[in-house]
């Protein structure tokens, strides 16, 4: 049994930080009992100070017999505690996620490399390289990654991709002979159809459920309910991480509010909760710049809801699909447009979506044997 050692900012019961926290919990409960995880990560949630509670700092414990965690506490963090650490769990492989982080990035990987007995590296960007991530604060980004190359060994390092348009992205920055596996993220359960949502012409019931970032587009959404008319619904899910761009947000939330347009911010919802939430809604949205998988957008479908998103997602042809739409995010009125036809069906036409939603989920987890794979990428 390979032993690996998994780096992330984030773990499980941390879920501020949204689909990595996800993919990583659910690689290691599904892999958990063929290969060895231990996991490196900080005692916190993403924007909050306080240690996650229940969890004691700076020792390892066992994450329900699939995983031994180590959740670092605020003093702990040196070159000489986390090359001590590296030499106690002595990995065979070491599976870094994310990018642009030193804590549990660029140390790792930088004490891996002088250790006279090194972990073979695996390193899953989690999206950082899309045009759409790479276009914010991109000098800072750009002086990282010409560091970053200089970090890692480019000829023994594995990349892991989750699909090939991260692929790609992944070459377009370290090369067109770059070693890479893709294997798209384990997600969750499908959950059986249930009680469809009673739908009328006129009105409607919208969620999104991310980070508040400018890439994840909330602004495009808000914008585009100001040209709609209707008993519209729209409630918003998740942690406020750009408080400028949220400014932004909250000038056009008053305005639709004053024009009868129901908005509300619900704040920071845990992951357990994201399927029972969606499932109230009649549409899930999220215009995206960018996303390697989109455990949101997967949650929508697992649960029988449609979802209009960007053409930047591997979720793309929905409208063929009849599982919802994917939008030109340049093209203003087009989401408006997109979204005044949701607001337009029937029960019968809603009732053909959430097929179509249900079947897309299903399909994706019969046709990825997620196990097999993953038991290559940590094996090779």
């Amino acid at each position: 049994m390979q032993k690996v050692l998994l780096t992330y900012n984030y773990f499980y019961p941390a879920f501020r930080a949204g689909g990595p926290i996800q993919s990583c919990t659910n690689l290691v409960r599904s892999l958990g009992n063929d290969v060895d995880f231990y996991v490196f990560t900080r005692n916190s949630d993403l924007g909050l100070s306080d240690e996650l509670e229940g969890i004691p700092s700076n020792c390892w414990i066992n994450f329900e017999n699939v995983a031994n965690v180590f959740y670092y506490g605020k003093n702990w963090l040196s070159l000489n505690n986390i090359r001590k650490l590296l030499k106690e769990v002595s990995a065979s492989h070491m599976y870094i996620n994310g990018i642009y982080n030193i804590d549990t990035v660029f140390m790792p990987i930088l004490l891996n490399r002088l250790s006279t007995k090194s972990a073979k590296l695996i390193i899953a960007p989690r999206g950082m390289f899309q045009a759409g991530a790479l276009s914010h604060k991109s000098l800072k980004k750009n002086i990282y990654i010409a560091i970053f190359k200089w970090l890692i060994p480019q000829k023994s390092t594995k990349w892991h991709a989750t699909d090939q348009q991260e692929a790609q992205d992944i070459k377009n920055i370290f090369g067109i002979n770059s070693s890479i596996q893709i294997i798209p993220n384990i997600p969750s359960v499908v959950k059986p159809l249930g009680k469809i949502l009673k739908k009328e012409v006129g009105s409607i019931r919208i969620v999104s459920i991310s980070l508040i970032t400018a890439k994840k587009n909330l602004l495009l959404t808000l914008n585009a309910l100001t040209a709609l008319k209707g008993d519209i619904v729209f409630d918003i899910y998740g942690p406020i991480k750009d408080r400028e761009y949220w400014k932004e947000c909250e000038l056009v939330i008053d305005r639709l509010n004053n024009e009868g347009i129901k908005v509300q911010h619900r704040g920071a919802i845990k992951h357990e909760d994201v399927q029972e939430t969606i499932e109230q809604y009649h549409l899930f949205i999220l215009p995206t710049k960018g996303e390697n998988f989109g455990h949101a957008i997967f949650e929508s479908f697992s649960v029988s809801r449609p979802v209009i998103t960007s053409k930047l997602t591997p979720w793309v042809d929905l409208e063929s699909k009849n599982a919802g739409w994917n939008i030109d995010i340049e093209n203003a009125d087009q989401l408006a447009n997109t979204i005044k036809k949701a607001i337009e069906l029937d029960q019968n036409s809603f009732q053909l979506l959430t097929s179509g939603a249900q079947e897309i989920a299903q399909e994706f987890w019969k046709s990825n044997r997620f196990k097999e794979r993953y038991k290559t990428l940590f094996n090779s």
